[in-house]
């Protein structure tokens, strides 16, 4: 549901009562965490858009970038934005150079250990599940929103299997 008190060009002018503006709109819509935190930084990117030359402005610089680094660097200059939502923004819009891509968070990490992947650096961890979808027929992008989706029904489904495959080799082994 969209808060019109949040809209572009109903927000204050006023960076103070602007700020205060949007910490009520995330408290009114129970926004759980960093409340404060976000309306500054909502209020920071709101001059940052301003700078462009407004939301429209700034939408046409974002729909021309090329590549998922530029993209990346660019989304990453807005406050509060950090290495996976700087995917993610990009995936939810479903841009075709995140298509094979992966936002890794901790739902994501432990799908991951799960199902047997074991890489320490992002880039690896990546590549494995990558490799993984492919032998699923599945993008990168399908994985990543399956898991966001269904991932704990999922693991719950997995952690339910080996408990079962568990229990059939104890009572194999016994005599």
């Amino acid at each position: 549901m969209y808060d019109e008190r949040l809209a572009f060009h109903r927000l204050p002018a006023n960076k103070e009562e602007r700020t205060r503006v949007i910490f009520n709109a995330l408290k009114d819509a129970k926004v759980p965490r960093f409340r404060e935190e976000k309306s500054e930084n909502l209020s920071s990117n709101y001059d940052r858009v301003k700078g462009m030359g407004g939301p429209e402005e700034a939408t046409k610089v974002m729909l021309s970038l090329k590549g998922k680094k530029q993209k990346i660097k660019w989304i990453r200059q807005f406050d509060g934005v950090g290495e996976k939502y700087s995917r993610d923004i990009w995936m939810d819009i479903y841009d075709p150079d995140f298509h094979d891509s992966i936002a890794l968070d901790t739902r994501v990490k432990n799908f991951a250990k799960l199902i047997g992947l074991n890489a320490t650096r992002s880039e690896d961890l990546e590549k494995q599940l990558l490799d993984f979808a492919r032998e699923c027929n599945l993008s990168g992008w399908e994985l990543d929103r399956l898991i966001f989706n269904f991932g704990e029904l999922i693991l719950q489904k997995l952690k339910h299997q080996d408990a079962v495959l568990n229990n059939q080799s104890l009572n194999a082994s016994r005599p």
